[in-house]
């Protein structure tokens, strides 16, 4: 998907809800707080890089990251 994305630039790229179940999502940055991840449904946010890499490895172990 990120692929085509970049390939196509797209102005607009919608998901569907079924695909929520098979992928994690997180989110972070400096525009970006945990409250708004909480309230977006992420499954789970990093202020920074680091924190980013712990979390996706939990995450993909299956463990509490947040």
């Amino acid at each position: 998907m990120v692929e085509a994305v970049s390939r196509t630039a797209p102005d607009i790229v919608a998901l569907s809800a079924r695909l929520r179940t098979g992928v994690k999502v997180i989110v972070g940055g400096a525009p970006v707080t945990r409250q708004y991840a909480d309230r977006i449904g992420a499954d789970g946010y990093s202020d920074n890089a680091f924190g980013a890499v712990r979390l996706a490895r939990a995450l993909l172990m299956k463990e509490p990251a947040r």
